[in-house]
């Protein structure tokens, strides 16, 4: 199971490569990367199935819900009865009278046609809205990455940003949660950028991952969304530099 993370694919080819060695199925979590590319591929069509997201963080939402993705035949009909209780859905049974069976334990997890609707609404802006996101990604980019104390999203040739979260990496001489306190007294809404599997109480794993760790303990989400002003893209990168350079003048 591959993650593509902030809107960006992972490096595919030696996941692939390893995966067909040893006959693997290859799984794409592209829950925040709808649009996103790797070597003119599409995210979600490079393994054998994936998963989309329409949560509210996400560049194309409905408040919840989310998408299986897949050219095999066998998973799609075997996904959409998981979706429906263990039966055919109602649209494979529209045009002929059939009392559906009970084949296998299903579960309800069928976007409801309101929130479809905001789906396919939201598809057909999804190119201007991508548009809209990359010219402020822009902007931050152009103003935070003379900073000595963070680095900017790297944006690797072969892959296809949709910049679903900015998140840039904190030097560790920079108190990551008490940088979003300080943003925040300001109006500034921030978050973590992301989680590190191996210390949560749920795995009970004995486990560390380094990488993992540093980058839960000092990464920093950015706002960004299609509707945000550009000068309040620069208020933010005034104000997070601002607020990191204080830090360091205390030190």
């Amino acid at each position: 199971m591959v993650v593509h993370a902030f809107g960006q694919t992972a490096d595919m080819d030696p996941i692939m490569k390893i995966a067909q060695a040893h006959r693997l199925k290859v799984i794409e979590d592209a829950a925040c990367a709808l649009g996103a590319g790797y070597r003119n591929l599409p995210a979600g069509s490079i393994g054998d199935i994936a998963a989309v997201s329409f949560h509210a963080r996400k560049n194309i939402t409905c408040g919840e819900g989310g998408a299986v993705l897949t050219n095999n035949q066998k998973y799609a009909d075997r996904v959409r009865s998981l979706s429906c209780f263990g039966i055919k859905p109602a649209y494979q049974r529209q045009h002929k009278f059939e009392i559906p069976s009970f084949r296998s334990l299903g579960y309800n997890y069928k976007l409801s046609d309101i929130n479809a609707a905001i789906v396919i609404a939201q598809l057909k802006r999804y190119p201007s809205l991508t548009k809209r996101r990359l010219a402020l990604v822009k902007i931050y980019d152009t103003l935070l990455k003379e900073c000595p104390y963070l680095t900017v999203p790297f944006h690797p040739k072969a892959a296809f940003h949709v910049y679903q979260t900015y998140a840039v990496v904190l030097k560790p001489a920079i108190d990551r949660n008490k940088l979003i306190l300080s943003l925040r007294e300001e109006g500034v809404e921030t978050q973590i950028g992301t989680y590190s599997a191996c210390i949560q109480p749920v795995y009970h794993s004995t486990d560390r991952c380094p990488r993992s760790l540093y980058l839960y303990r000092h990464s920093l989400a950015l706002p960004l969304y299609p509707g945000l002003a550009e000068n309040d893209v620069k208020t933010v990168a005034h104000k997070l530099k601002e607020h990191i350079y204080r830090q360091v003048k205390r030190k």
